[in-house]
């Protein structure tokens, strides 16, 4: 019996860590995203050009 405990526990954490793997990658995909966003949802025709040039 003691093998087949350690054996459910190991299967335990070996969950546990890939639901923290998905959470982690699902954080960077968040945050890859919300970068795209803020630098592609800029102006339609560009920057202003300023008044000195």
């Amino acid at each position: 019996m003691p093998a087949l405990n350690k054996a459910r526990r190991r299967r335990g954490s070996s969950l546990a860590m890939w639901v923290i793997f998905l959470e982690a990658l699902g954080a960077a995909l968040a945050l890859i995203l919300i970068v795209w966003w803020t630098m592609f949802s800029g102006r339609k025709r560009g920057e202003r050009k300023s008044d000195r040039d």
